[in-house]
């Protein structure tokens, strides 16, 4: 099942989330518990399971082998503090604080919190955790390492 980058930020959006204009100035480092790329690629935060871990979710982001008919929706990834990126399927409401707004991050900003850095640029952000193990995502295009 293929669902748009604009589904999953509908269903953050229904579930009281909103996307904001750009707060993070490009150079700056933040670290929203919500936030998206400025060209809405790709929304990541804090997972709510397991804590402190990074989630994203993108359209590029490959499924998982289905294992029951729960599953959830593919096109998540999570990224701890150490180890590798583990794409999953879940629910946009995976999130931790679903309250808070996704925060657009400009290109050029980072995004540090529980181990985990992110570099957002124009269309992609790139992910690294203590370990060097990461990945990119956005515009079309998914590589892990």
């Amino acid at each position: 099942m293929t669902r748009s980058r604009s589904a999953v930020l509908l269903g953050a959006v229904a579930a009281g989330a909103v996307a904001v204009p750009a707060a993070a100035v490009a150079g700056s480092t933040s670290s929203a518990t919500l936030w998206q790329d400025s060209a809405k690629n790709i929304a990541c935060g804090v997972a709510a399971y397991p804590a402190k871990t990074l989630l994203c979710s993108a359209r590029d982001i490959p499924a998982p082998p289905h294992t029951t008919n729960k599953d959830g929706d593919p096109g998540f990834v999570t990224l701890g503090a150490a180890g590798k990126p583990k794409p999953i399927r879940t629910s946009q409401y995976s999130f931790k604080n679903m309250s808070d707004k996704f925060k657009t991050l400009a290109a050029g900003t980072k995004w540090s919190l529980n181990g985990v850095t992110c570099s957002v640029a124009a269309s992609t952000v790139t992910c690294t955790n203590g370990a060097g193990h990461g990945f990119t995502a956005g515009s079309g295009k998914y590589k892990s390492f």
